[in-house]
């Protein structure tokens, strides 16, 4: 359950200009999910905003809420003639997508609009509203899309009949428009071609229509159609602005486009922005290092050591450190070791008398006794008992 405090901060950021352009939009289509007049009431106030992008999209959001209490702003929207005529066609569709038989007057009234989008777009939702009337008791065709859309789709489901209505502009504009939301519903390739016909038709809201369900339709098959027709310098702002028609592509294109995106602030970016798999590989380069010395480390180490003895010669304190002794003498030669420690003990007496000119003798110490005796033969005695 969203309390109001959150609504409320969603609500602020929608209405701040500072913010980046996709951050509003987002907000925007948070409140449209939540619903409720606290949500109207935070759309309803960014109507006062710069940006003709935003406010067409805030009287979309208002007509798929379907909601009776945004028909006040909407009539507001739709009235002043100082809005862009995006916004104003987008408030009279809202009208008719809520659905209410109370506004057909005031549709009715703007169906001869000097506008002629804003006009086109009062009387297709005059036809909606009337076609609800007759067919009040039926139930709602399900679509595979959640949009409210300002046409019923057409029963037919031949793709090529509806290619030849939708392209005909000769039958009423309401009839088209059903052919258009039936070949979306139908969907595939053959589908997305004959909508991206449509964008060469004569109708600027006709063409703006077509945009938006090709948006929906997401199909491959349908963007050079769309690249062209946004690469178009003289199309209209109501054409290009719609979301199959946005795209790297054609913002590159469209450099004299009218500024409806100059508020746009790009969020800041990190100092250095590297692709994922990018960080998993320097992860994974670190974890093997690591390993490795881990392994052969102590062996680097002592070879290091071993270079620089015989580079350099050993250390000062290496030369004169006293040698260990074996903590522990099991499992060693005893009579090899005595034997070795003999001949130590007699090499350093000799070293000890010296020469002459030699240093004064160290006081001698005392002999060492092996920890084994070696017993000699027993010589002959040169005398005898007779």
């Amino acid at each position: 359950m969203v309390t109001e405090q959150e609504v409320e901060a969603i609500g602020q950021t929608l209405g701040d200009p500072q913010q980046p352009l996709q951050a509003r939009f987002r907000a925007l289509f948070t409140l449209r999910g939540l619903g409720g007049p606290d949500a109207i009431a935070w759309i309803s106030r960014a109507f006062s905003d710069d940006s003709a992008l935003l406010k067409h999209e805030l009287a979309y959001c208002l007509g798929q809420m379907q909601d009776r209490r945004a028909i006040p702003v909407l009539v507001d929207v739709l009235r002043d003639t100082h809005q862009e005529p995006m916004v104003r066609h987008e408030a009279g569709e809202a009208l008719g997508a809520i659905g209410d038989p109370e506004v057909l007057d005031i549709l009715k009234q703007y169906s001869t609009d000097p506008v002629v989008e804003v006009a086109e777009t009062c009387q297709l939702a005059v036809c909606r509203l009337e076609w609800l009337q007759q067919h009040s008791g039926e139930p709602a065709a399900a679509g595979p899309y959640l949009s409210v859309d300002p046409a019923p789709p057409a029963k037919e489901r031949d793709v090529g009949r509806l290619r030849e209505a939708l392209l005909d502009e000769a039958l009423p504009l309401f009839d088209r428009y059903r052919a258009m939301f039936a070949l979306r519903d139908a969907g595939g390739e053959e589908a997305a071609l004959a909508l991206a016909e449509g964008l060469h038709c004569g109708s600027a809201l006709f063409r703006h229509e077509i945009g938006y369900v090709l948006g929906q339709l997401q199909h491959e098959a349908a963007v050079p159609q769309l690249a062209a027709a946004l690469a178009q310098r003289t199309e209209s702002a109501m054409v290009a602005t719609m979301p199959g028609l946005v795209g790297e592509a054609g913002a590159e294109s469209r450099s004299q486009a009218p500024p409806l995106y100059e508020e746009y602030r790009p969020p800041p970016l990190d100092a250095i922005r590297l692709p994922r798999y990018v960080l998993y590989l320097l992860l994974a380069a670190l974890l093997v290092v690591a390993v490795a010395y881990a392994i052969v480390g102590h062996l680097i180490k002592d070879l290091a050591h071993d270079l620089a003895d015989w580079a350099f010669g050993p250390k000062p304190d290496q030369e004169d450190a006293p040698r260990e002794l074996r903590p522990s003498l099991e499992g060693e030669d005893l009579e090899e070791l005595d034997l070795q420690l003999a001949l130590a003990w007699r090499g350093d007496e000799d070293n000890g008398r010296g020469g002459e000119g030699a240093p004064a003798v160290a006081p001698a110490r005392a002999p060492h006794c092996p920890s084994i005796a070696f017993k000699e033969p027993p010589t002959r005695s040169s005398w005898r008992l007779d």
